[in-house]
C-alpha cells in the first residue's frame, strides 16, 4: 500500500539525497529500551514521506509511562537518520525518550530536582529524542550530532546518552 506524502524535505529546508535520478530511501532502525520494541522502517523515498511508516515511528517513540503518542516532528526523524548515517553507527539507535506527556515531564523534572529536565522540554512537542548506540560513547555520538548544525545537542556521558532536538542550535554537557 502506498501512502500520501505528509511533507517534503524541501519544505523543511532539507535536501533529500538523489542518486542518479533514483529517489534515495531513508531508513531508521530504532529499539525502544523501555518497551523492548524494535522497528526497521523506510519512512521516506526521495522527498515523499510514508505516513504509515511515520505512524510506526510515532508509536515506538511514545511516552511509555502514559502509553500516549503524538506526531513526531519529521525534521527530528530526518535529523536522527542523518545522525545515524554520519556517525557510521552499525546497530539501531536505542531510544530512551521521545515524546513525553506533561505529566511524565513534570515527574521526571521533580525526580531530578529540576536538573537535566527542562520545564518546557522539546520532548513535549515530539521534537526531541534521547538515544545512544552501544558501539560509541555519548561524547562521540554528540560530536557527530553537533556537526549537523540541526538543533540542540546535549551530552549525558555519565548516563551514556545524547539528547537531540529540532530547536535552536545549542550544545551542553561536553
Amino acid at each position: 500500500m502506498r501512502f500520501a506524502a505528509v511533507g517534503t524535505a524541501s519544505a523543511l529546508g532539507l535536501a533529500p539525497p538523489v542518486i542518479a535520478g533514483v529517489e534515495a530511501e531513508a531508513r531508521l532502525q530504532l529499539f525502544n529500551t523501555h518497551t523492548q520494541e524494535f522497528l526497521d522502517v523506510i519512512y521516506r523515498r526521495g522527498d515523499r514521506y510514508d505516513r504509515g511508516a511515520l505512524n510506526q515511528i510515532d508509536f515506538l517513540m511514545r511516552d511509555h509511562r502514559e502509553n500516549e503518542s503524538i506526531e513526531m516532528d519529521v525534521a527530528l526523524i530526518d535529523l536522527m537518520h542523518d545522525l545515524y548515517i554520519s556517525s557510521g553507527a552499525k546497530s539501531p539507535f536505542r531510544v530512551l525518550s521521545g515524546y513525553r506527556t506533561a505529566k511524565t515531564n513534570a515527574m521526571l523534572r521533580n525526580k531530578s530536582a529540576g536538573k537535566n529536565v527542562a520545564k518546557n522540554s522539546y520532548h513535549l512537542y515530539g521534537q526531541a529524542a534521547d538515544l545512544f548506540v552501544p558501539e560509541m560513547s555519548a561524547a562521540q555520538l554528540a560530536g557527530f550530532a553537533e556537526k549537523l548544525h540541526a538543533g540542540g545537542v546535549g551530552t549525558y556521558s555519565r548516563i551514556g546518552f545524547v539528547h537531540v532536538d529540532t530547536g535552536p542550535e545549542r550544545h551542553w554537557g561536553r
